[in-house]
């Protein structure tokens, strides 16, 4: 079984550092690899999404944040 989540942090210490539980491009990146090893090792696979949306800063638009998630949402 693999499960595929986000951190949010306890106070804003902890917020900052796990950026207010938004993910990175290389977040859903790392996420979209890892389901695809799971098909490869077939294992029942139940999505549960509830996250917090992605990163809006201008270094998440340069790293294309939109087609990241795009691309990690279609599959």
């Amino acid at each position: 079984m693999m499960v595929i989540g986000t951190q949010k942090g306890r106070d804003t210490k902890e917020n900052i550092m796990r950026n207010f539980g938004s993910a990175h491009p290389e977040g859903y990146r790392k996420a979209l690899h890892d389901a695809a090893c799971g098909q490869v090792r077939p294992a029942n696979q139940s999505p549960l999404i509830d996250t917090a949306g992605a990163y809006p800063g201008v270094g998440a638009e340069e790293r294309h944040i939109a087609e990241a998630f795009a691309v990690t949402s279609a599959r």
